[in-house]
């Protein structure tokens, strides 16, 4: 069984600078969407501030920012094999967090999802994955807190080869989370939707079950 892989594409470079200023120019249109649900829901839940910058860029189909303007992804976007009309973008800069309550879970990949990354540590692990138990793969697929004991023991890691690269990932049988501490500075585009063809593209590396 497929548990994540990365993918041998070249990923044109993005600004950092560009990143911080769509952060700023977008962030009163995210509030007023009411996109920043996620972040609320994680607040309550965990009593601190989301630890990371979050935008959606797109839901099911629906632009809500010309991001092109600010971010050179769109042949990238080609390559995916997701319909632009079921397709979720979110925008995550993921700054350094010495701890944080970031447990296992999924981001609605099901069957498979792709993270487009930015400014990744090539001697750290990007994403760990553990299988989630049978009894609760329902509760987790509904986007319910997984707790570590819905989860086997063989924890499984990806550490990318490559720092600008795309990521394709399980999203039914093996939920993820980021490693504590492996966050500073890099932005990361979750991609997921309905899948329409086979993806062409080889893999530099790809773990199996």
């Amino acid at each position: 069984m497929f548990i994540i892989g990365e993918l041998d594409i070249d990923i044109p470079a993005i600004s950092e600078d560009n990143v911080i200023d769509f952060l700023a120019y977008s962030r009163e249109q995210h509030i007023a969407q009411g996109h920043s649900k996620e972040e609320d829901r994680y607040s309550l839940r965990n009593n601190r501030q989301y630890p990371w910058d979050r935008r959606v860029l797109e839901y099911k189909g629906t632009k809500f920012y010309n991001y092109e303007k600010w971010f050179n992804i769109l042949e990238i976007l080609n390559v995916i094999p997701i319909r632009p009309e079921n397709r979720t973008i979110i925008l995550l800069h993921q700054t350094s967090q010495l701890d944080y309550d970031f447990n296992f879970h999924f981001d609605n990949d099901a069957p498979i999802g792709y993270r487009l990354c930015f400014g990744l540590d090539t001697t750290k692990p990007f994403l760990e994955l553990a299988k989630v138990k049978p009894e609760y793969k329902m509760h987790s697929l509904q986007l319910n807190r997984i707790e570590d004991y819905m989860v086997d023991d063989n924890l499984r890691s990806i550490t990318p080869i490559k720092s600008n690269t795309l990521i394709c990932l399980n999203g039914e049988d093996y939920p993820h989370r980021v490693p504590i501490g492996n966050n500073s500075g890099r932005t990361v585009f979750v991609i997921y939707g309905k899948n329409f063809k086979e993806l062409s593209v080889k893999y530099l590396q790809k773990l199996s079950s």
